[in-house]
């Protein structure tokens, strides 16, 4: 079975977030004259932001590592502060899970 690119998946995800995305997997998605870029360095990252959506699942893959952000982080932070994550469904998320390495 083919596995979807993340980045896609995460900027659908992030609806309307003025966001770029990189992931681990070489996709990338969003606009790009973007003021903030997320790279995504590992599954595990991923798995912080499904998890624990909004601004808490950004910082904990921010302060482990797992997450870079390039650009303002407050803008970062304001992007996802309203949970946009949480608006995808439980379906949506184990799609994205079943997409890890």
């Amino acid at each position: 079975m083919a596995r979807t690119p993340i980045a896609p998946l995460l900027t659908r995800a992030l609806a309307g977030a003025p966001i770029a995305v990189e992931a681990y997997d070489g996709s990338t998605a969003g606009p790009a004259e973007a003021r903030v870029r997320l790279v995504l360095r590992s599954p595990r990252s991923l798995s912080y932001l499904l998890t624990a959506p909004g601004s808490l699942g950004l910082a904990r893959a921010f302060v482990s590592g797992e997450l870079e952000i390039h650009g303002d982080l407050y803008d970062a932070l304001t992007a996802v502060w309203s949970d946009r994550i949480g608006e995808l469904s439980w379906r949506e998320r184990m799609r994205v899970i079943a997409n890890l390495d």
